[in-house]
């Protein structure tokens, strides 16, 4: 804990203030008034902070920075708390202190600009925090994206950001306004500010110094065509049986779910539905094991990985992943758009359920790389 206060002594600070606020919310009501989550208990002190059109249009706009610190139930201000030290100790000591506040407070005032555009005709109020830890969550995606080597932090960011964006569009008590302008609000800032100097120097002195022994490291000839495309040079693993049912069963869970949403929200239906169809798709998934590499065939992206851009294969609790070398996440990166940068990173999960462990087919991987990547090779005949 002490560790920690050390590092991130900014997020601290918010999230102690966070907790002061609506600990004297608390105060001004009866303790059995207070809600657990489920609907919005407005509290006097939220009501007099909050983003309230009629308000701010008589000359309140102080109330654009003093919402992000009422909330309106425990539920409200949990969730904000873990969000923000969940982002928080990971752009605090990337950006710095000065930098992280510029990142939340920049993130909360046009979150919440974007709340009382959408909302200036009407008498809702908004409050919380949580378009400022968007924003918070922005700058993780922003120095994900700026340096090759931390590409795979962008799932620090993904998974909150998609969830809170699919609650906002599921509930109609969520401004989804101040969760967008808070998101881009932060991303906008990040990218003008930049982590800390001396974290970027760090960082590209590093990718340099591989990227220029890569550039000494002669290309292997490539796998000629009759011994790539021999059928007894390669290995099929098909999904088990237990693989066919489990990705059944759960495919077939997420399409029940869809039409049920369907009836709330066309959007959550839709999301629920892609995400059924993304796992019954797994249901003919096939990997292919040929002297150049391997690819996954049953999904939209899969593509031939060649064995000499691979590091090793190596099982985990989740299955089996593919450790690629820096020479070629570094390429694969600087050919990439924006969009293409969000598959970069040095690993990948590869699809498993084929009759084996992930340990044998881990090291079933590697025996393949470790025989075809440096080819050709005198154990090897054409």
């Amino acid at each position: 804990m002490i560790g920690f206060i050390r590092r991130c002594p900014i997020t601290c600070v918010i999230a102690l203030s966070l907790l002061a606020i609506f600990a004297y919310e608390s105060y001004q009501v009866r303790w059995r008034d207070l809600q657990v989550g489920g609907g919005l208990v407005i509290l006097p002190l939220a009501l007099q902070w909050s983003v309230f059109g009629p308000a701010v249009q008589h000359g309140e706009w102080w109330r654009l920075v003093a919402a992000g610190f009422v909330h309106f139930d425990v539920l409200h201000i949990g969730l904000n708390l873990i969000g923000l030290l969940y982002a928080g100790s990971f752009v605090e000591p990337r950006f710095g202190r000065a930098r992280t506040i510029a990142v939340y407070f920049g993130a909360l005032l046009i979150g919440n600009v974007a709340a009382y555009g959408t909302t200036a005709g009407s008498s809702t109020v908004t409050g919380g925090a949580s378009g400022a830890i968007m924003g918070l969550f922005g700058a993780v995606g922003v120095f994900a994206m700026r340096y090759w080597s931390q590409r795979d932090q962008l799932v620090y960011a993904a998974g909150p950001v998609i969830a809170t964006l699919l609650n906002g569009f599921t509930h109609s008590n969520v401004s989804n306004a101040a969760h967008i302008g808070g998101l881009l609000g932060g991303i906008a800032v990040a990218l003008i500010l930049g982590p800390q100097p001396e974290v970027a120097r760090a960082i590209r002195t590093a990718e340099e110094r591989v990227e220029g022994q890569a550039m000494h490291v002669l290309p292997l000839p490539e796998v000629p065509d009759e011994i790539e495309n021999d059928p007894s040079n390669r290995l099929v693993l098909s999904r088990s049986a237990l693989g066919k049912l489990t990705f059944g069963l759960v495919g077939a869970v997420f399409v029940v779910f869809a039409a049920i949403a369907m009836q709330q929200s066309v959007l959550g239906g839709l999301f629920f539905l892609a995400i059924g169809l993304v796992i019954l798709s797994g249901l003919r998934q096939r990997l292919i094991l040929s002297p150049r590499g391997f690819r996954s065939t049953g999904t939209p992206w899969g593509k031939m990985i060649r064995w000499r851009d691979v590091a090793r294969f190596m099982a985990d609790g989740r299955g089996v992943a593919c450790l690629f070398t820096p020479a070629y996440v570094a390429e694969t990166d600087r050919r990439s758009g924006v969009l293409g940068k969000l598959n970069v990173g040095a690993y990948a999960r590869l699809p498993s359920w084929f009759g084996v462990s992930p340990q044998r087919q881990a090291g079933l991987m590697e025996e393949w790389r470790a025989r075809w990547s440096s080819w050709p090779d005198p154990g090897v005949t054409t």
